[in-house]
């Protein structure tokens, strides 16, 4: 029973101090980049990470279903079913990775006309979203192991992991 109550308190306390952690980073970070952007580079930015983000959508809800096999498979100890079950996630979502890459593309190339982008930006509008695809595709992909550590109950595991990209993406 100790056991179990460290082991949520441990859970608990990740996610407190993830969430303070992306909160600082937003309250802190955000003004600095306007100073440096200046506030028409920042909207392109903002407009730029609102739109790719909607690509997050081709998830279908597959981690969640990830989460639910893993933790069945490993409740029951039948491993070959979660394994199957995340096996058979990572390759649909691999190939939704390189289907975001490809709408990415061709997003960039669209990006700066559908939205007039001033001329001076349009580069640096394409290679934003070009970034921002990248880390959407990324983020597809190794989603899925995010929803292991989830089903395994290692919130702490998945939260160090989500502090570290939060940590990278403040540098």
């Amino acid at each position: 029973m100790q056991l179990r109550v460290r082991h949520i308190a441990r859970n608990v306390l990740s996610n407190w101090i993830g969430t303070i952690a992306n909160m600082a980073v937003a309250f802190f970070l955000s003004p600095l980049i306007v100073h440096r952007l200046g506030d028409i580079a920042f909207g392109i930015w903002v407009l730029a990470v609102s739109v790719v983000a909607y690509m997050n959508l081709l998830d279908l809800g597959m981690q969640s279903s990830v989460l639910r096999f893993v933790n069945k498979g490993h409740t029951q100890h039948d491993h070959q079913a979660a394994s199957e079950a995340l096996s058979a996630a990572l390759w649909i979502r691999l190939q939704f990775a390189a289907v975001i890459l490809a709408c990415t593309v061709g997003l960039a190339k669209v990006f700066p006309y559908f939205f007039r982008i001033p001329h001076d930006l349009v580069r640096a509008a394409q290679i934003a979203v070009l970034l921002i695809g990248l880390k959407v595709a990324l983020n597809m992909g190794v989603g899925v192991f995010a929803g292991v550590l989830s089903a395994l109950n290692r919130y702490d595991l998945r939260n160090i992991v989500d502090f570290v990209q939060t940590a990278i993406r403040a540098i």
